[in-house]
């Protein structure tokens, strides 16, 4: 199914933020902190909470069909964007639990493996990355690729 640029970013932040909100306090007691793309925030993350940073990055946009008419999508060119999308979770060294890293690590990587509700926008390639700690916090990253299909009629 066809959708837009914006559409598409936000099936993307809301099937992440569906699934943080449902599976994270089980975890660790609350909701940590969704940092987002394009919204900045005054104050430093506090260090003894996890939080995470969501971002997405596209790869490519590739023409994929030329104009003709498709009785159900309409007039227009077809074309197929990819990316990906990037989850940075921080967890706090003075309060982690074992094996909490990995359990909301693990909700983050589902978020990104059914496509979206509407089927607009499809995920694969969903992987975690766990990284060398920092001074306060110990770092897992989460990658998917995405991609989409957009009816360009113009």
């Amino acid at each position: 199914m066809p959708t837009t640029y914006p559409e598409a970013v936000d099936a993307i932040f809301t099937a992440f933020n569906v699934a943080w909100k449902a599976n994270t306090t089980a975890i660790c007691g609350y909701i940590p902190e969704i940092r987002w793309q394009n919204i900045e925030s005054p104050d430093a993350p506090p260090t003894n909470k996890h939080w995470v940073r969501l971002t997405i990055e596209t790869v490519d946009e590739a023409q994929s069909s030329l104009r003709g008419e498709d009785k159900d999508l309409g007039f227009g060119k077809r074309y197929e964007s990819n990316g990906l999308v990037f989850v940075q979770l921080f967890f706090s060294k003075a309060t982690l639990k074992s094996g909490d890293d990995r359990e909301l690590a693990e909700v983050a990587r589902k978020a990104f493996i059914q496509p979206v509700a509407d089927g607009a926008v499809w995920f694969r390639n969903s992987m975690k990355n766990e990284l060398t700690p920092e001074e306060d916090w110990f770092r897992t990253n989460v990658t998917a690729r995405w991609t989409y299909d957009e009816i360009i009629t113009n």
